[in-house]
């Protein structure tokens, strides 16, 4: 493989890394955390179960807008026009774009949230009570608004994505290196992969509310609608491939977060999880540094998730309600053996680099005898 080829690859995977910027949100950050210092590492099978859950359906999507060149909105679309439609649009597809806007509307609440969080992690800014504390919440929320909205204005969030996936791999560095300060138990880190639910203890979250945690902010609705527009114009194995590196590079993150979380861990503590408990343990190991990167870094990962929770609902319902829905060419084949099947043909769906599935009809017999009915 030339050098040329290595960048195009590289290129390519960096292109995928923006889902998995969207997985790792603040959701993630003080779910993992809050799972390993209340439970240790008992819980890093949710993890495995929720990225192989989350690699099942983007990749299903994925394939399916490939292979089709539809849209998975455009898809429901056609599997569900002769059903009951309000508008002209399937009931089913309203409940689809129903259940995403509610859905980003909540997780969007938790960006939000989130981003708060991130500030008062600062070294010094949760000691800020009174009304200076609640003008510290209200003047970033409203920072967060401007910066969200003049983004999605002027079409800029690609450049935004870029610079705050860097500042977010700083966080990720900072967790490395956390990590092997603290050192891995790997003998807890194999049996966390066990399925269990572990007992509850007191002033800590329900075990299954964690398990819930950790599968919804890993294998997320809208990834769906926003990995199968991704994958337009690429070829199956490349999306295929963009899909399982995203996954991927998200459940390492994701169990990165909570190994530092599990440094706090103490099953006989009274003291409830917060996150600047995590900022203090963070400063134990790396000095003040160290917090100021934390913060930057969860605040990158809020504002990224709160601009692409956004995108991801407006791309669900574009191709819900705005999208053409043209039907795909359908031929019908009959072989020598007599079964018949339905060959869904479409010009926009990509073979290779230099090669796409033209929309023309075959006449007579293929090689195999294969006869065509229509």
């Amino acid at each position: 493989m030339t050098v040329r080829n290595c960048l195009k690859q590289a290129g390519e995977l960096l292109y995928w890394a923006m889902l998995a910027a969207c997985t790792v949100g603040p959701g993630t950050v003080v779910t993992c955390s809050r799972s390993g210092a209340e439970y240790g590492l008992s819980l890093c099978w949710a993890l495995l179960l929720a990225t192989i859950l989350a690699f099942i359906l983007q990749e299903g999507t994925v394939r399916l807008t490939v292979t089709s060149g539809h849209s998975l909105g455009q898809c429901l679309k056609l599997k569900y026009r002769n059903t009951f439609k309000i508008y002209k649009v399937a009931l089913v597809c309203w409940f689809v774009a129903g259940s995403v806007f509610i859905g980003n509307l909540f997780f969007s609440l938790n960006c939000w949230a989130g981003g708060v969080d991130a500030v008062l992690a600062f070294p010094g800014a949760a000691e800020v009570s009174g009304w200076q504390g609640a003008l510290l919440r209200v003047g970033v929320c409203v920072i967060y608004g401007v910066i969200t909205m003049v983004l999605l204005w002027h079409d800029k969030t690609d450049l935004l994505g870029i610079m705050l996936g860097f500042v977010m791999m700083g966080m990720v560095v900072l967790f490395v290196i956390v990590v092997v300060e603290i050192g891995i138990n790997w003998t807890e880190f194999g049996k966390g992969l066990v399925p269990n639910i572990p007992g509850s203890l007191p002033k800590r979250a329900q075990p299954t509310d964690l398990v819930l945690s950790l599968v919804g902010t890993t294998a997320l609705g809208f990834n769906l609608f926003l990995g199968g527009e991704m994958a337009k114009g690429r070829t199956l194995v490349a999306a295929q491939r963009g899909i399982l590196f995203s996954v991927v590079s998200a459940m390492i993150v994701s169990q990165l977060i909570m190994m530092v979380g599990a440094g706090q861990y103490n099953a006989s503590s009274t003291e409830g999880y917060s996150i600047q408990g995590l900022s203090r343990f963070i400063e134990k190991i790396t000095g003040t540094e160290g917090v100021v990167v934390f913060a930057l870094g969860f605040m990158a990962a809020a504002l990224s998730s709160m601009i692409t929770v956004i995108l991801g609902a407006n791309i669900t319902a574009r191709s819900i309600f705005f999208d053409e829905d043209t039907d795909p060419v359908i031929f019908v084949f009959k072989s020598n053996l007599g079964d018949t099947s339905n060959v869904i043909v479409n010009t926009r769906a990509e073979v290779d680099e230099n090669t796409t599935i033209e929309q023309t009809k075959p006449e007579g017999k293929l090689e195999n005898g294969t006869e065509i009915l229509e």
